[in-house]
């Protein structure tokens, strides 16, 4: 299924197999660019490049989501700008393909900062746990840091579960409101 998602947004995938071991592997083409989490070493990204790729990620979700699969791990180490300008969303390793994970049952898969509520629970995910991490990722691009922090996964997910990101006007007074309305909406507890 991610192999026939063909879409600008979205890696290529040549090969998924098992090699010797019972290692499993996927065969993507090398796109020449930068990830957002090495331009993130940077610093904050301005608000038109926010946009820019805000949109390329939600233009690949939604096909990916078009498709019923559900990345799971969106975060700026799975997120490349080639050297052309175009996103990629990279490693649908842990993807949910319709009602199957490709993950053991009892393992909640991706990136404690940038899990869903549900995720950091270990409840039942849809498309709406890679919006979530679309805000997270959208959060940290406009303000260099993450939204919510802690000492380990554990209190990552406490501060997930339950509290608020220090609002984004109050990192930076460029933000226009209807792009800080879209991040807090993304990254709302209450996913209706």
């Amino acid at each position: 299924a991610i192999s026939s998602l063909d879409h600008p947004n979205v890696c290529g995938i040549y090969e998924m197999g098992e090699a010797t071991g019972e290692r499993f592997y996927i065969a993507m083409p090398y796109y020449q660019g930068e990830t957002i989490a090495t331009r993130l070493a940077r610093g904050a990204l301005s608000v038109p490049e926010v946009v820019s790729l805000g949109i390329q990620i939600a233009r690949g979700l939604a096909a990916a989501h078009e498709r019923d699969i559900i990345h799971r791990d969106i975060k700026p180490a799975n997120l490349i700008v080639t050297s052309d300008g175009v996103l990629k969303i990279l490693d649908f390793g842990i993807a949910k393909l319709g009602d199957h994970a490709m993950t053991a049952p009892g393992f909640t898969p991706g990136t404690a900062s940038y899990m869903s509520p549900e995720q950091a629970r270990a409840q039942s995910v849809d498309p709406r746990t890679d919006l979530w991490s679309l805000g997270v990722v959208m959060y940290e691009m406009l303000t260099g840091v993450r939204p919510f922090r802690g000492a380990d996964a554990r209190a990552i997910a406490i501060a997930i579960c339950t509290g608020t990101p220090e609002p984004l006007a109050a990192r930076r007074d460029d933000v226009p409101p209807v792009l800080d309305g879209l991040v807090s909406s993304c990254m709302s507890k209450d996913r209706a």
